[in-house]
């Protein structure tokens, strides 16, 4: 199991190695804004600021090169290769919809 902290909110999430951010975040009982699941919306556009990631499945039109290159990804398809911090941004909409044992704020 792997850590994702979320910045600015200052939450800690685990995350499996075969688990994708997205879903990592879905299960803690987080909300964040996503749409297609599939790579090809950009609906769950997040910035990776520490730690590597596999970028998985994305269409070019929505994920530039220039901006996986500056940490960018989306969070339906990257999986975790090691403990995360991520930027979440306004237009994520993260909130926390239950409480959870693993969820540390």
């Amino acid at each position: 199991m792997y850590t994702i902290t979320l910045r600015p909110v200052g939450a800690t999430i685990a995350c499996g190695p075969e688990e994708s951010v997205l879903a990592a975040i879905l299960r803690s009982g987080a909300s964040v804004m996503f749409g297609c699941r599939g790579g090809g919306c950009g609906t769950c556009k997040m910035r990776l600021t520490s730690g590597q990631i596999a970028h998985g499945r994305c269409s070019a039109a929505v994920l530039l090169g220039e901006e996986k290159e500056g940490g960018w990804f989306l969070s339906c398809q990257a999986r975790a290769l090691g403990d995360l911090t991520i930027e979440l941004s306004a237009a994520n909409k993260y909130r926390v919809l239950r409480s959870w044992p693993g969820l540390v704020l």
